[in-house]
Parts: structure tokens; C-alpha cells; sequence
């Protein structure tokens, strides 16, 4: 049976094939298999010795798949017997640099046959090639990309991306360090107190997520012991900052992200699910009792040309309707119970209180509590709902009946071991997004879209003055300038083209122009179809021909 050749890419899946089809020695030839490499194969006047054994005929030699090896396993495995082979000569001048061959294969030591191809290697340096670690020898490898391809149809035009470059200013870095206390602080609150306690010798600047840290200098030595007190019960607590390396800028994806959540917070926008608003350009629309806040919704990624941000404009439906409005609507309507009709209507709902701007998640009603009802806070001052809203935030509430809504907070207290839950005022709650009742009315999306639907000039706009008010925000700055990020004000051009207009074919040869809106719905009423099909049967799909 021959094998076909050229199978698969040569990697552990052919090594493993290949074993598999080499037959196994059967009893007593693995002793003269020994005793014949021993003599050497060339030898062709060593005495064999002979066994008393009864002789036993050797089997037919299988045809053995060589493969053209260029998986990840054969490269690293050929990098790391290159080490081991002799030095190739040093290369002459005018001869072009010949790559190191594996005995018994074709394929080059320092590269795949498939876009990549070994370096030159200069001859003061190839003896020492041959015993690098096989990383360093990976490094030299280059990767042939493919050319790019452009179209020539249609018309260019000069075009922006919402891609805005950041850059690191020279002489900062991002340093990352290992810390562990002695003894092992399992609350993660703990940890933060613990380390803020060393801002002398760390410094104010610092993103910390409670194993690793990250600082915009480099401390003084690689292991740096300090001591700190515990939050408790004030025992001693040794902490311990261990250097572990000098990242990339392309490696601080989730890092810069986290610093960007920050100036977006010192701009003083809201937080609403994953993005941010201003709440002071909002606009109104009375006719609906909505609310529109414009907003952002920004990314940090790596590119090609390094690290971007990616800018986009958008907008957050809010209601001027409190809960407490919508409960007594639903009071006034409902068919069925009033509780089920509130439940279903406001459980899992997203509100905003707007004495902090700060939006929860419906979790619960409590039809059981009211304003009236008092709680003790942190500090161990006890206060009803009424005091605490007129003494923080000098609110009065009206209405001393109405239930409270729970919400649960996700992050967990690991000291008490519950969850930290939170009592809102209906009255003091604002609802935010629209009914499927709002989405179906016409007049609401029309309104809604006049705002929400901005131009390409327009955007650009929006985005440039969003980068401008960054650095106008003396917060947001010294955020940047601390870490020593820059984000350029420009964004990134490209090369565009706009093709012609597409000819649409109907019956009788007539020939419509899509138009720059690609719209022909007209000219579909208007005109004969190239072939009609009769619909004998409306229920069978598989009866239309």
C-alpha cells in the first residue's frame, strides 16, 4: 500500500501517522537490530553472530510517509537540534546566506517553506546562531506578508475613521509588580487599605486590581518589603512588591481601558451600562415625556499603526415619568392586580436617580416598607429614609405610603458574607428606555430619530470637541499626563471609492438606475418582471416553481 504524500501540514499529526505505520520488531530481532548498529551498516566483513534460535524471516519493509514538515512542533523541534549540529561556514562575500538543513528533510531549520523565510545571519555571528535558545531564534524570523490588493472601479475619495491614535510620551512606561502579604489577606478591600498605606514609597499614581500592580515609574529596587497595619485589629501586615517586567504598550489593552473609565469619570459623564453621557447637553421632548442624553461609546483596541481610540456617538432615552407616576397609572388601568401589574412592569427595569445621577437595576418591590422606615447607617446613625434624603440631598418626599424598590448590588461584603442591598424612594427614581408601546408608535421613533440621526460632518464634529473637552478638564488631564498617555487630536484617513450607480433590469429591456440611495422600490410597481411564475398553491412552499 503506498502511501499519497504531501498529507496535512508535517506537524505531531504526521509524526504520530508515521509511527504508527513502522512495524514493531518482533521477538529476537531487537538483539541482532542492536548487534548490527553496533558493528556499523558499511561493515560488510563483521561476523554476525549466529543464533541457535530457529531463524526468523524478516518482514517486508513498508513504504514510510515523508511528509513536508511545517507545523509549529517540527519547527521547534528542528530549532532545537540546530543547536546541537555544527556551525555552517561562514558566508563568503557575494554569496546569498544558506539556511541550515535538518538531516533527512528539506525544509529549512529557521522557517516554514509557507510566508516565512530565515534572516541573514552575519558570519562573525553564526557560530553563536547555532547555540541561541530556540525564542531568539524564533525572533529572526520574518513573515512575508501578501501584497495588497486594490480595486480600481469607481472614484476615490478621501475619507476619516472614528480612530483617534494614543501614544506614550518618552521616558513613561507601564511596570508591572507581583504583591503578596504576609500573612495572606483574603478580603480584597483589605488589600487596597493595606497597600494605600504605602503611597510614600509607591506613589498616588497606581492602578491596583488586588494581585497585580501597575505603576508609571520603576521603583528603586526589584524587591521592595514594607509594612502596614491591618484594617482590624491593627496587627502587622508585611507586604512585599516584586518586580516582574516592563510592558508593552500593545500589552496595556485592558490597563488603558481602565485609566479611559477614569477620565470619563472626571468629565463628570454617567455611567449607563457600558457607556457614559452628559447629562448637560441633554434634550428634551416634552410631546413624549422623554429625555435624550448624548453620549459615548469608546473602546481602546490594537491596530496596525498601535493603539486607537475608537470614538462613537450615541444617545440614552430617558423618561421624565417618576415610578411612582407609573404605578399610579398603572393603579388607574389595570385590569388585574395592582401588585402583578407593577411587578411585571417594573422588575428588572434600569432607573436613575438624579440627586447622584447613578443608575440600578429593579430587583424587588417592598410593598411592606415605606418612607417612614428607619435604618442605621455605617457610621451607626440611625435615619428614616425621610431624614437622610432631607439632610443629604434636601429632598422632600411627598408621598409617606409608598413602597420601597430593592436592588442588589453585585459585589458581595466578604467580612459580613451578605449582599449589600439598597432601598430607593419611587418618588425620587426616574425610568430610562422605551415600552414596546414606544417603539411601535411612529410619531415617538420620528421624534426620537431627529436626534439620534446625526450626519457624517456632524460626527466628526461631536468627537473632535469630545478630545478637546478632555484636555480642557483639568481632572482628566492630570489623569493622562500622570501616565504619561497622549491622544492625538486627528483622526486616522483612508482612501475610499464610490462606484457608479448599478443598472436594474426589468421586463422588455427597461433599465432603471438604482440611484446613490439604491432605492428602485418605485420603478418595481411600475414595471414588468423579467419572467412571471404562477402560484398555483399559497400553502405548499415546495408546489412554487
Amino acid at each position: 500500500m503506498t502511501t499519497p504524500s504531501g498529507i496535512g501540514r508535517g506537524g505531531r499529526g504526521a509524526a504520530l501517522l508515521k509511527a504508527m505505520q513502522s512495524s514493531l520488531p518482533r521477538p529476537g530481532e531487537a538483539a541482532a537490530i542492536a548487534a548490527a548498529s553496533s558493528t556499523g551498516a558499511s561493515s560488510s566483513t563483521a561476523a554476525v553472530p549466529v543464533s541457535t534460535q530457529p531463524s526468523v524471516p524478516t518482514p517486508a519493509v513498508r513504504p514510510t510517509f515523508e511528509p513536508t514538515s511545517v507545523g509549529r512542533g517540527f519547527l521547534l523541534a528542528s530549532l532545537t537540534k540546530a543547536r546541537t549540529d555544527v556551525a555552517a561556514p561562514p558566508v563568503r562575500p557575494g554569496d546569498s546566506p544558506t539556511p541550515t538543513v535538518v538531516s533527512g528533510s528539506t525544509t529549512p531549520a529557521y522557517g516554514f517553506s509557507r510566508g516565512l523565510r530565515p534572516t541573514s545571519v552575519p558570519a562573525s555571528s553564526s557560530a553563536s546562531a547555532s547555540t541561541s535558545p530556540p525564542t531568539k531564534q524564533l525572533e529572526r524570523l520574518q513573515i512575508e506578508l501578501p501584497p495588497k490588493e486594490r480595486g480600481k472601479d469607481g472614484m476615490n475619495i478621501p475619507l476619516v475613521v472614528n480612530h483617534i491614535p494614543i501614544r506614550l510620551r518618552e521616558g513613561k512606561g507601564i511596570y508591572e509588580y507581583a504583591v503578596m502579604y504576609n500573612p495572606q489577606l483574603d478580603n480584597r478591600d483589605f488589600r487596597f487599605k493595606v497597600l494605600n498605606q504605602q503611597l510614600e514609597v509607591i506613589g498616588r499614581t497606581r492602578n491596583f486590581d488586588g494581585a497585580k500592580l501597575y505603576l508609571p515609574h520603576k521603583l528603586h529596587e526589584t524587591t521592595t518589603v514594607l509594612y502596614g497595619e491591618h484594617p482590624v485589629d491593627q496587627s502587622r501586615i508585611e507586604v512585599t512588591i516584586k518586580f516582574i517586567r516592563e510592558q508593552q504598550i500593545t500589552e496595556c489593552i485592558h490597563h488603558f481601558n481602565v485609566l479611559f473609565r477614569r477620565v470619563m469619570a472626571a468629565m463628570d459623564l454617567v455611567k449607563i451600562g457600558r457607556h457614559t453621557f452628559d447629562p448637560r447637553g441633554s434634550v428634551s421632548i416634552p410631546r413624549h415625556k422623554l429625555e435624550l442624553w448624548p453620549g459615548y461609546i469608546t473602546a481602546i483596541q490594537d491596530f496596525d499603526g498601535g493603539l486607537m481610540l475608537l470614538a462613537e456617538v450615541s444617545h440614552r432615552v430617558l423618561r421624565t415619568q417618576t415610578v411612582l407616576e407609573l404605578m399610579a397609572d398603572i393603579h388607574h388601568s389595570a385590569r388585574g392586580g395592582f401588585r402583578d401589574e407593577c411587578q411585571k412592569a417594573l422588575i428588572g427595569c434600569v432607573i436613575l436617580t438624579r440627586y447622584n445621577n447613578k443608575t440600578y437595576r429593579i430587583d424587588d418591590i417592598l410593598w411592606d416598607e415605606n418612607p417612614l422606615k428607619k435604618f442605621t447607617t455605617e457610621a451607626g446613625r440611625e435615619y428614616s429614609y425621610m431624614e437622610y434624603y432631607k439632610n443629604s440631598y434636601n429632598l422632600d418626599i411627598s408621598d409617606r405610603q409608598q413602597p420601597l424598590l430593592l436592588h442588589r448590588e453585585k459585589k458581595q461584603r466578604e467580612v459580613e458574607g451578605k449582599t449589600k442591598m439598597l432601598c430607593m424612594i419611587p418618588e425620587l427614581c426616574y425610568l430610562t428606555g422605551l415600552t414596546d408601546d414606544m417603539r411601535s408608535d411612529f410619531h415617538v421613533m420620528k421624534d426620537i430619530g431627529a436626534h439620534t440621526r446625526v450626519s457624517p460632518t456632524h460626527r466628526q464634529f461631536t468627537l473632535t470637541k469630545f478630545v478637546k473637552n478632555i484636555y480642557e478638564c483639568p481632572k482628566a488631564k492630570e489623569i493622562l499626563d500622570s501616565w504619561g498617555i497622549e491622544i492625538l487630536p486627528s483622526f486616522i484617513p483612508v482612501d475610499g471609492r464610490v462606484f457608479k450607480n448599478e443598472t436594474v433590469i426589468f421586463g422588455n429591456n427597461v433599465r432603471v438606475s438604482a440611484g446613490r440611495q439604491a432605492d428602485w422600490l418605485k420603478e418595481t410597481s411600475n414595471s414588468r418582471v423579467l419572467r412571471a411564475v404562477d402560484i398555483d398553491n399559497w400553502t405548499d412552499r415546495k408546489s412554487v416553481v
